[in-house]
């Protein structure tokens, strides 16, 4: 029995799991066969995304690329363009007496909302990060510490911090959504003008970002 007699035999349910669980071990080849029978079987574009998320890796050149590209982007918060977009991480975290949690969150975002969204999440964990014991004063400290931190990268640079650059390679689709139709910013050569290599662009199956 073939690969393509396989994923024809399964029900629905089966290949969809495939696709959105387990196309990221698979083989080139197998993920053509197993596109071409959800194709068949008009499951829908997003079942494509959810293969092409998992299978899609950029290089160390594509993902510069990318991030410089969004550095030069309006806000996809705000959707002002007056300070350049960034990746900072946002810290909360609040106690429930014998509980407590703690949640870290990348935001894309220019730098005055990005300011204005850590500096919201610090006032947020002081008043209620403290109220959980006995981890709770101990992880104040962490949200206040990860949040003065992404404050001080809310100055205006043309740069990509670190934390946009990890964005980019660990969620190189969303990244390229972001990135479309925008300028490269000069710092980033070696690529296309538009902003985005074009091998990445084909590799994720959407246009570049000056298309």
């Amino acid at each position: 029995m073939t690969l393509a007699d396989r994923y024809r035999q399964m029900s629905r349910e089966e290949l969809l799991h495939i696709a959105r669980e387990e196309a990221g071990d698979l083989t080139p080849e197998a993920v053509g066969v197993l596109t071409a029978e959800i194709d068949a079987r008009r499951l829908g574009p997003l079942v494509g995304a959810a293969i092409r998320a998992q299978t899609l890796t950029l290089s160390q050149k594509e993902v510069r690329a990318v991030a410089y590209a969004i550095v030069r982007r309006p806000c996809p918060q705000c959707g002002q363009s007056r300070r350049p977009v960034n990746a900072g991480v946002i810290a909360n975290t609040y106690g429930l007496i014998i509980t407590g949690v703690y949640d870290e969150k990348v935001l894309v975002a220019c730098a005055d909302c990005r300011e204005a969204r850590a500096k919201r999440a610090m006032a947020r964990s002081v008043l209620l990060g403290w109220w959980s014991f006995p981890h709770g004063p101990f992880r104040t400290i962490g949200a206040l510490w990860q949040n003065a931190r992404t404050l001080r990268e809310c100055e205006h640079r043309q740069k990509p911090t670190a934390t946009l650059l990890n964005y980019v390679a660990a969620n190189p689709l969303r990244a390229l959504a972001l990135a479309r139709r925008t300028p490269l910013a000069p710092e980033a050569s070696g690529s296309s003008p538009s902003g985005v290599s074009s091998t990445a662009a084909e590799r994720s199956g959407r246009p570049s970002a000056g298309g």
